[in-house]
């Protein structure tokens, strides 16, 4: 049956304009129709909603037939070898960045003594204002811990309808290894099925992008609306510099993928335009996984079978945003109390801000800001403190550093799993079969 062509409406809501006048209807409601904040804020929930529903099935489905498939052909070592080297090295840049612009540009040291007045005032306010279970609660467990709990489901049915990501994606992948182990003509048949209602809940994603300039311009009125201007003149250089480092962080991103896939590089930012752009409206990367598996597949010219393994993994445990925010916000909280910084605490801070990235994997809200103190405890910073500042101005920043998270995953995953890659690969290994025979004659 002939594929539907596309209407030239749709594209035009994904349009720049469309998603600029998105952003500027909600900055100017959230900023001059404050009164209006009650009304659009259900609408930006419904939205969101809309798109987090088809988030599980979709990381079920594409987790499950890609590891089946792999198992099936004997792809697995190929891919899994590639996945592990390309995603700790850009993990390992992602600190190191972070860090060392930190200590370069010295933000901590920047800051005047009125707008430590402010910060101190409204940290005392929001601690007393702030229920202490929460904090509490965030320090319950140890981020390795939470992480490990988590990603292990008790029940699989609790954990889909709680919205357990990690504990559904190592079910998903436990399923896929023994459908591809199993010798039976009826694997094939279960993997075709899956495939099938994995197109389904693309395609409902792509009815529900009709909606994103409605959607981004009602989530943005109400995430700006809860921003205290004090709270941003305070802490003015530290937030612009995040989005100095964010917009760096873009353009390397950009630049290897357009490396990697040998187009232009207009082509390959618009091949990806959708994924950032649900990216940054929902500050949810679980939420780009569709897109960025049909941009990357279909106009990147990656190889589907490992991508739908490769973007759901590395999309629900790896976050780039939150190494490199980790990473600079810890130096800019030991300038901040005068803490001295030698290559030991350099280590600490990018190793550490590593680890408590994968501990905040699937971790809601303050719990997942909270895994900084896998970090600060070690360099003997307040802790508690630290976590209120980053909780206060976290709505200015998560949005972005969301979309630093979903294209770092997408140039690791276009290193992974391009084509190219794959085809040398495999030239590769019939050469070194090709001279093993010749040997043995």
């Amino acid at each position: 049956m002939p594929k539907k062509s596309i209407p030239p409406w749709y594209h035009s809501l994904l349009s720049p304009w469309a998603i600029l006048v998105s952003i500027a209807a909600g900055v100017l409601i959230a900023v001059y129709f404050k009164e209006l904040i009650p009304f659009v804020a259900p609408i930006g929930k419904i939205y969101l909603a809309l798109l987090q529903m088809c988030v599980i099935p979709i990381i079920l489905t594409a987790v499950t037939s890609s590891l089946g498939k792999l198992f099936r052909q004997g792809e697995v070592r190929k891919i899994a070898k590639r996945l592990v080297v390309v995603f700790t090295v850009a993990l390992l840049f992602a600190g190191l960045m972070g860090t060392m612009t930190g200590v370069l540009l010295k933000p901590g040291t920047n800051i005047d003594d009125e707008s430590r007045t402010i910060l101190g005032q409204k940290l005392a306010e929001y601690e007393s204002s702030a229920p202490e279970e929460n904090m509490d609660n965030a320090n319950e467990e140890s981020g390795i811990a939470y992480f490990i709990n988590t990603m292990v489901p008790q029940n699989i049915f609790e954990a889909l309808t709680n919205g357990q990501n990690l504990g559904i994606l190592f079910f998903a992948a436990l399923l896929g290894v023994a459908i591809g182990i199993c010798d039976s003509h009826y694997s094939e048949m279960t993997i075709g099925i899956i495939d099938n209602l994995y197109d389904a809940f693309s395609r409902m994603i792509e009815w529900f992008m009709y909606g994103l300039p409605l959607g981004l311009a009602c989530l943005l009125a109400e995430q700006i609306s809860g921003i205290g201007f004090t709270v941003l003149m305070a802490t003015a250089n530290f937030i612009l510099l995040v989005y100095i480092l964010i917009f760096v962080m873009l353009v390397i991103y950009s630049l290897i993928i357009w490396r990697t896939t040998n187009i232009s590089y207009l082509d390959s930012l618009n091949a990806l335009k959708k994924t950032m752009i649900v990216a940054v409206g929902t500050a949810r990367p679980m939420a780009a996984i569709p897109p960025a598996l049909s941009g990357l597949s279909n106009e990147l010219n990656c190889d589907k079978k490992s991508l739908g393994l490769v973007v759901p993994l590395s999309f629900n445990t790896v976050s780039h945003g939150n190494v490199l925010y980790f990473a600079l916000s810890s130096t800019f909280f030991a300038q901040l109390y005068g803490i001295e910084l030698g290559l030991e605490q350099f280590i600490i801070i990018v190793i550490g801000s590593i680890l408590a990235s994968f501990a905040a994997a699937g971790a809601p809200g303050i719990l997942a800001i909270s895994m900084i103190g896998l970090v600060l405890m070690p360099l003997h910073l307040p802790v508690a403190a630290s976590i209120i500042l980053l909780i206060v101005i976290d709505p200015l920043i998560d949005n972005f550093l969301t979309m630093v998270t979903v294209y770092g995953n997408c140039a690791c995953s276009a290193l992974v799993t391009h084509k190219s890659k794959v085809s040398s690969d495999e030239r590769t290994a019939v050469l070194q079969e090709v001279q093993r025979k010749k040997e043995e004659c």
